[in-house]
């Protein structure tokens, strides 16, 4: 289990990722109610709440309510939070101080398994051998 200070120091790395891509990708200035609750989502993400529940009750609704909110627009909760998984796990992999299994420990996954078969699904590799060629690219 990584330290309070690694925690901390991981979550303004990610802070700071995360404001430049909601930039690079112009959600901050998105006015649908989609990018706003990606939005709470990444929020939530940065105290490390990767859950349904925590996302309604953050943005004051129920469960339920979320739901057909996504789903009417063509969503769902956990396309979102999956979403901002794979984003930040770009993110924290990139900080080679950190191990997998702390990125899988940040990012909610209960273990490292279970976060490099996500990862494998997002990106078609492993996560060691994207930070490999991550770090090749550099």
């Amino acid at each position: 289990m990584p330290s309070q200070a690694r925690r901390a120091e991981s979550k303004e790395v990610l802070a700071q990722h995360l404001d430049g891509l909601r930039r690079d990708i112009g959600l901050a200035s998105e006015g649908n109610e989609v990018a706003k609750i990606r939005q709470v989502v990444m929020r939530n993400a940065l105290k490390g709440d990767y859950t349904a529940s925590g996302l309604a009750q953050s943005l004051g609704m129920s469960l339920s309510s979320l739901q057909r909110h996504l789903r009417a627009a063509g969503s769902s909760a956990s396309r979102l939070i999956d979403e901002a998984r794979h984003v930040n796990a770009l993110g924290l992999l990139a900080d080679s101080g950190l191990s997998v299994d702390e990125v899988a420990f940040q990012l909610g996954f209960e273990s490292e398994r279970g976060f490099r078969k996500a990862f494998r699904r997002w990106c078609g590799k492993s996560p060691a051998a994207a930070r490999r060629e991550a770090g090749a690219s550099a």
